[in-house]
């Protein structure tokens, strides 16, 4: 498993992606783009994706005309108590 770092060069939402696969961000993306035919940014859209949805079931009110996240901060804050309690 790949050391645990926050590498300033990706998001905060890629990284903590890569927290949660256990995996710098670097090793992330080199399994990633042998791992998805659809290139190397399918696993984090598709991880995004997945909690984006969680999210808005348990905070609607962060959102806007439904479907338009609107507060980032709250969804980096479920991200990073997500990565806190699988980690």
């Amino acid at each position: 498993m790949g050391k645990l770092v926050y590498d300033p060069k990706y998001t905060k939402r890629f990284n903590l992606y890569a927290q949660s696969q256990n995996l710098s961000p670097a090793e992330v993306l080199a399994r990633d783009d042998k791992l998805y035919s659809g290139g190397k940014m399918c696993g984090f859209i598709l991880w995004h994706s997945r909690h984006i949805k969680a999210f808005k079931r348990i905070s609607p009110e962060s959102f806007e005309f439904s479907d338009y996240l609107s507060d980032h901060d709250a969804f980096n804050r479920y991200l990073t108590d997500l990565n806190c309690m699988e980690g």
